[in-house]
């Protein structure tokens, strides 16, 4: 008999933003990508966003990305793609994924937030596809500085927002 382990992170770490960094990423212009869109990011398909300050946010990180590597003996990493969302009030989304391969990660760091601002939501894999019964999704509140590290094929997403300060730097990696 065989048995393989499928493993599904989340790593939880906190980091110092400082003021001064929130201003800046709050000051980059962000619009709706269509007319019905609910959030604000300048995220595009097509183009890389890119900037020095966000870089040197996201690689405060770097840390928790080699726990990965160290993890799965993986030789290295590279960021694909980040991007920034600003969620208003009522603002939310939906249960999504970002990447179907095991090697595949995402991350979102809260630069800014309240204690009302809304929280993320981690589901089971299959979800919504698979029923499971008597399941809580996990739930993680935002707090400034920290980061959410996963699996990107795992399902998550983020209820209506309960005040206009809700800001991350969301993106995705791939380890080889």
């Amino acid at each position: 008999m065989e048995i393989t382990t499928y493993r599904q992170y989340i790593i939880a770490d906190d980091k110092n933003i400082s003021q001064e960094e929130i201003d800046y990423v709050k000051n980059i212009p962000l619009k709706k990508l269509k007319d019905n869109d609910i959030v604000f990011t300048n995220y595009n398909s097509y183009e890389n966003f890119n900037d020095d300050k966000c870089l040197a946010i996201i690689n405060k990180y770097q840390e928790v990305f080699e726990e990965i590597r160290y993890r799965n003996n993986y030789k290295h990493h590279v960021l694909k793609k980040y991007w920034l969302q600003k969620y208003n009030k009522d603002d939310f989304h939906d249960i999504h994924t970002h990447g179907t391969q095991d090697n595949e990660y995402s991350f979102i760091i809260y630069v800014d937030c309240t204690e009302n601002s809304s929280d993320t939501f981690f589901y089971p894999l299959g979800y919504p596809h698979i029923s499971y019964r008597n399941f809580t999704p996990l739930r993680f509140k935002p707090k400034k500085g920290r980061i959410l590290f996963f699996n990107s094929f795992l399902p998550h997403g983020v209820t209506p927002n309960k005040d206009e300060s809700r800001l991350i730097i969301s993106g995705n990696m791939i380890y080889e």
